[in-house]
């Protein structure tokens, strides 16, 4: 418990990777400890580490009988949700919201799969009810200022983001966010200010790292986007994170095939599935390779995909195959 406890602490800050270890302990300490495997499977899902995600939540839903109502509530909500099981999912959180209409958890997640789901007033409102029940977490000011976002309402989601600063939680992530702000206002001295402070932990600088990487693709400079694909890839595989690295390179080869580097990009796409096999960077290389003119590979590989990819995962199954 007091492991759990420790990485809890992290993960509210969104120090998902600082919170590894501890949630790690706990399950070594107590193998049948269903709501550990459950926020090791949170922060697996936050970091873009689908199938490790997805092992420990299978842990956690596989023991939700030995677990009091209210972590059942939290671990087969995570399950559907995540799974990409989406009627489940929000019917889910709806009664856990209802039968603990004082956790933000439930509350803030559903802002989550509204804003997935460009409904972007209903994020608004659940974002801001999760704040209200819970100020001192820095996901819901992340949900609540990219509602805001979609919204075309950058000023609110700036105010926002400096109330959770003020309250010293959300960890790179608010910086990164703010960062993305500045980008769209055109602010440039703003967007190194806050880049800057986002470097403070491992994870904040592999993400400004792949955030300046996007800019340069924006603006059109091939190379030095390239070289920091290579080093933000560097950067997610020394801190275990194979899978997003491989989802860098899949996205990378996306846009080597859109600007005409075919052969780099067919390169790019066998590099990101060498590195991870997950459905998800499979179903990106394969529209990299077909983009690049390689359509029996990207075939080849989505038959892959296709296989290993749960039957009852939505969103890979009715859109992202397809």
């Amino acid at each position: 418990l007091k492991a759990f406890t420790l990485g809890d602490a992290e993960h509210h800050q969104i120090e998902e990777l600082a919170a590894i270890p501890f949630f790690q302990r706990a399950v070594e300490l107590d193998p049948n400890f269903a709501l550990a495997y459950a926020r090791l499977a949170v922060v697996y899902h936050n970091l873009g580490q689908s199938e490790l995600a997805a092992e420990n939540l299978k842990k956690a839903f596989d023991l939700r009988d030995r677990t009091s109502e209210h972590e059942r509530l939290y671990i087969t909500s995570h399950y559907y949700m995540d799974s990409n099981q989406i009627e489940k999912g929000i019917q889910a959180y709806e009664l856990y919201k209802q039968t603990y209409p004082r956790d933000s958890i439930p509350t803030n997640n559903l802002a989550v799969e509204y804003h997935t789901f460009v409904q972007y007033d209903k994020g608004l409102e659940n974002a801001l009810e999760a704040i209200r029940l819970d100020p001192n977490t820095g996901n819901q000011y992340l949900m609540a200022a990219s509602a805001y976002m979609g919204l075309n309402r950058l000023d609110d989601a700036k105010t926002i983001l400096h109330t959770a600063l003020e309250k010293k939680t959300g960890g790179y992530s608010i910086h990164m966010m703010l960062a993305g702000i500045a980008n769209r206002q055109g602010d440039p001295a703003e967007i190194s200010r806050q880049l800057e402070l986002a470097k403070a932990s491992p994870e904040g600088q592999a993400a400004v790292i792949q955030f300046q990487a996007t800019l340069a693709a924006k603006q059109g400079q091939i190379k030095r986007c390239e070289e920091l694909i290579a080093q933000a890839k560097e950067a997610n595989t020394r801190l275990g994170l194979t899978e997003t690295a491989a989802n860098m390179l899949a996205g990378q080869a996306q846009f080597d095939a859109a600007v005409g580097l075919q052969a780099q990009a067919a390169g790019d796409a066998r590099a990101a599935v060498a590195l991870s096999h997950a459905p998800g960077v499979t179903a990106n290389a394969a529209l990299a390779l077909a983009l690049a003119g390689s359509g029996a590979e990207a075939e080849k590989l989505l038959s892959e995909a296709a296989q290993k990819a749960p039957p009852e995962d939505q969103i890979l199954q009715l859109a992202a195959l397809p």
